[in-house]
């Protein structure tokens, strides 16, 4: 889900989108709001939402975008709106939209990026805005585009990048002015996510690291000071999204944890106190135990699973308790479903 838009793919390949169209981003053509989910494409992998523009992956490789396109976040090679969806790259397997820009990984593991540059967040060593995509760099098998003008890429060998915005120490390292380039922060990843101004991640061995902003606890380190490297939360983690200003992660035995702003009730806990240290939701704690979604592993599509049954109990979220994409205006990657 996205900025007054939403968009989900169903196990058969089709894509619904709903909500918000004033840019062009329900594809259909026109600006028009959609009040119930409409069926928009067909075949599709993963969609992702990016502030006021769109982009999904289909089975076969090809990108489409479509929705607003000042600062060329659609790939096309124009600024101009895309009200219908228009392919714009081959032999993708994942992509995330940011705030104004968008980056795709491809089967073969090249990074992909385009469109607002402005902190360095395409990863190109420059402040250039791009209207195409520009290949960044190889070996990536994930990659979270935020809201705060930063990225973070994970490597096929655990390793992890990120570049961009470093205002509150969101990449990782001291703020020392942006950074251009992809610049090395861990090894051993298993997983990675960004919110808005912090992001997370947790090694193969399942330890947990959050750092950057924290006004709200959304670091789970049990205060409200920002951190700007690496800090540890947690272990026996397996997988992390990043909301706004909340956090979520699943533990190896299919405890879910959450932590944060609590504002409208996002954490699911009964009030509306933010929370400085993950904790168990228990209201689905005996939804929550071990392979919630029955592919074998416990991993971030039984959070995805959770998320239904949240929307299920009638959950006050309005920020959308699984961000991802983390992308920090909220936007999460979560296999069909992207809040930002």
């Amino acid at each position: 889900m996205g900025f007054l838009v939403s968009a989900a793919v169903t196990d058969t390949g089709e894509l619904y989108c709903w909500g918000e169209g004033s840019k062009g981003q329900q594809g259909t053509g026109d600006t028009q709001d959609a009040l119930v989910p409409h069926k928009l494409l067909s075949d599709i992998k993963t969609v992702s939402a990016g502030y006021d523009h769109m982009a999904a992956a289909a089975n076969d490789g090809s990108l489409y975008t479509w929705g607003d396109n000042t600062q060329g976040q659609l790939g096309d090679g124009t600024t101009a709106a895309a009200y219908t969806p228009k392919k714009v790259l081959d032999n993708v397997k994942e992509v995330s939209c940011g705030h104004y820009f968008t980056a795709a990984v491809t089967a073969d593991g090249d990074l992909y990026c385009w469109g607002c540059n402005d902190s360095g967040q395409l990863g190109d060593g420059t402040k250039f805005q791009r209207n195409t995509p520009k290949k960044i760099m190889s070996g990536i098998e994930h990659v979270s585009a935020t809201s705060s003008a930063s990225c973070a890429a994970v490597g096929n060998d655990g390793t992890l990048y990120t570049f961009g915005a470093n205002d509150f120490g969101q990449l990782g390292f001291p703020p020392n002015g942006d950074v251009l380039s992809p610049k090395l922060l861990s090894g051993n990843v298993a997983d990675a996510a960004a919110g808005q101004y912090y992001s997370a991640f947790i090694t193969t061995g399942g330890t947990l690291y959050t750092f950057g902003r924290n006004t709200f606890g959304q670091l789970g380190c049990g205060s409200t000071i920002n951190q700007t490297e690496p800090t540890k939360i947690m272990s026996g983690a397996a997988s992390v999204r990043a909301g706004f200003n909340h956090c979520a992660a699943v533990g190896k035995n299919g405890t879910m944890l959450i932590w944060g702003n609590n504002s409208a009730g996002c954490l699911g806990n009964g009030s509306t106190a933010d929370r400085l240290i993950p904790q168990p939701l228990s209201i689905l704690s005996e939804r929550l135990w071990g392979d919630v979604d029955n592919d074998g592993s416990v991993n971030i599509n039984d959070v995805t699973a959770i998320q239904q049954h949240i929307a299920e109990l009638g959950s006050p979220d309005r920020e959308g308790l699984l961000a991802g994409d983390v992308n920090g205006n909220g936007k999460t990657n979560i296999e069909d479903a992207t809040e930002i």
